[in-house]
């Protein structure tokens, strides 16, 4: 029997009664379930397992250490390190100090590091190593009261036994946290956020997904300098389910077997890896691949007959069970076996992986959320889902679209303008209190929601054409071998195109074979062919290197940064662009 959030034969049914702050949530936590798993962590092939209570108890000897320290409510503390537990427990600890936690991301260049530290208001700051510490300029050092290693808190924690509680001196109307906004579409800007904020927006999370309980199986695998891991984590501790740390994303995919997860929390370039990993291997052997391409296409087709409440023939269902089982479920081992779907978000899906992951039988929920509301604005929901939207809105959230067509939103998540952290964003409320989140979108009569792109992304062209920058990329990202592909808006309003090659293309060597390269620009143009003559770019250039967070591409989360690209490659596109032959129509597509 499927366990419904809030049902009244489940002992977690009034969790929120008097939880107040994040720290209510561990200790309200840890005295329902306190031996249960809270985190498995540290690899193969010595996993450990920390429980509710001695998470709990961590946090309140670390709190302990700071107060003693000189921490005081209000205090600002940043944390500098990869996805860990000992992150979670410096978070807990801090906010159950009354302090406030900043999430830091490892890849901020070290000017812009420096920076944050100093405009936030850090007066302490965990990182991760020596290394990590030689990052902190010795100005921005002596405006900290205390920088210390990560290591630390695992010391810290043992150094006392923790019978000592230390009252919370959270407060729900205090600030709990400062969010960094992704910076993918300029500076990273802090947007505070209280504890009565943080707690509602949990609750939200939970009651859209009610089949996450006691006993579920997560992975925590996305950086905690982002707040939505942080965020998937409290969720855990409301419902009491239990997260496998991946300290190191790359090692993500040799977790899952292991983790069997049932939920999994994605974005699309992690769905569009895995898919093309397993075509990859297929490959090696044709015959297997034409099989699973038909197994999909056939299951693909019975599960949107049933979902339609369409009747399927007893042969059929027959078939079905015997291809799910037979073939399909060894696809879906590599998730662990367990997968009842995936959450996805921060991009749009490509309705072609969409469908690819449903006939698998591991539904991908899109979800659709912004760094001003702490509530997802909308998502779809397991028995709520209408594929190629972000769904119907969530919690409390109110979702109209403006006369510009761009979506707004009211609710109890939104950032407080009045603020001062939050000053600086003012201008994003109406003077009714909605969120005008500068995406495009629409909604249908069932209020589910579709989004366009970023506004800003959406523009005329000198000839008075509407031009699509996410329509070009959505294209680029449909030929064969490419992993990222960013549309460029040069000065004077000509279109360009940077595309990244997928790692094991690159790492083949195929990058530099002459047939994969004359096959790329053919492939280029079939698919551009099928975009509006206004999106289609003079100019595309592939780059040999991947994009990553390190080198400043791409987010932590895995958005583009458009504007870093257009600032690294302009000269070049602009140098292919002025070789290209005036006369003809064909774009011009070069090899870095």
């Amino acid at each position: 029997m499927t366990r419904r959030y809030g049902d009244p034969a489940d002992p977690s049914a009034d969790f929120f009664r008097d939880v107040e702050t994040v720290p209510d949530l561990l200790t309200r936590r840890a005295a329902l379930t306190p031996d249960a798993a809270a985190f498995i962590h540290g690899g193969p092939p010595s996993w450990t397992t920390t429980s509710w209570e001695t998470f709990d108890r961590r946090a309140n000897v670390l709190a302990q250490a700071f107060v003693h320290g000189g921490m005081r409510p209000g205090a600002r503390v940043g944390i500098l390190a990869p996805t860990s537990v000992q992150w979670e427990i410096a978070q807990m600890a801090a906010l159950r100090c009354g302090a406030i936690v900043v999430g830091l991301d490892p890849y901020y260049p070290d000017a812009l590091l420096n920076e944050l530290v100093h405009e936030v208001g850090l007066v302490v700051l965990i990182v991760q190593d020596a290394a990590t510490r030689a990052r902190i300029t010795q100005a921005t050092q002596s405006r900290l009261e205390r920088i210390v290693e990560i290591d630390w808190v695992a010391s810290a924690c043992e150094a006392a036994d923790g019978s000592a509680l230390l009252e919370s001196r959270a407060r729900a109307d205090a600030a709990a946290v400062i969010t960094l906004t992704s910076g993918s579409t300029g500076r990273p800007q802090p947007v505070v956020y209280s504890h009565a904020q943080v707690v509602h927006a949990v609750r939200c999370i939970v009651e859209a997904y009610p089949v996450i309980g006691a006993g579920s199986r997560l992975v925590a695998w996305l950086p905690l300098a982002n707040l939505f891991q942080r965020m998937i984590d409290l969720c855990a501790t409301a419902t009491g389910a239990t997260s496998h740390v991946v300290s190191d994303p790359r090692q993500v995919m040799q977790v899952l077997p292991i983790a069997r997860p049932h939920v999994f929390i994605a974005v699309p370039l992690f769905c569009e890896r895995v898919r093309a990993g397993i075509e990859a291997r297929l490959s090696r052997r044709p015959a297997i691949a034409r099989l699973v391409t038909r197994a999909l296409a056939f299951a693909g087709d019975v599960r949107r007959a049933s979902a339609d409440g369409k009747p399927v023939p007893h042969a059929r269902q027959l078939t079905f069970r015997l291809v799910d089982r037979l073939i399909l479920a060894r696809l879906r081992a590599a998730f662990g076996g367990q997968l009842r779907f995936i959450v996805t978000g921060s991009a749009p899906m490509p309705r072609r992986l969409l469908d690819w992951f449903y006939a698998l039988g591991i539904p991908v929920l899109e979800a659709y959320g912004a760094s001003e509301n702490l509530v997802p604005i909308a998502a779809n929901r397991l028995e709520d889902a209408r594929a190629g939207t972000v769904g119907r809105a969530m919690g409390d959230n109110e979702l109209r679209i403006g006369s510009n067509g761009e979506v707004q939103v009211r609710g109890f998540g939104v950032f407080d303008p009045a603020l001062a952290e939050n000053a600086m964003r003012r201008g994003a409320i109406t003077s009714d209190g909605f969120l005008v989140t500068g995406d495009l979108g629409s909604m249908d009569g069932d209020g589910f929601l579709t989004l366009r792109g970023r506004a800003s992304e959406i523009f005329k062209n000198p000839q008075g054409r509407w031009v699509s920058l996410p329509l070009l990329e959505a294209a680029l990202r449909e030929v064969p071998h490419v992993e990222h592909a960013a549309a460029i808006r040069m000065l004077d309003d000509r279109l360009g195109g940077v595309v990244t090659l997928r790692n094991d293309v690159r790492q083949g060597g195929e990058a530099d074979d002459l047939r994969l390269q004359q096959s790329l620009r053919e492939r280029v143009e079939e698919a551009l062919s099928q975009v509006p003559p206004a999106n289609r770019p003079l100019a595309i250039l592939v780059v040999k290197g991947a994009f990553s967070p390190a080198s400043g591409e791409i987010t932590t989360n895995l958005k583009l940064r458009r504007h870093a690209i257009a600032s690294r490659y302009d000269t070049k596109l602009q140098t292919l662009v002025a070789s290209r032959d005036p006369a003809s129509s064909a774009v011009a597509v070069d090899f870095e």
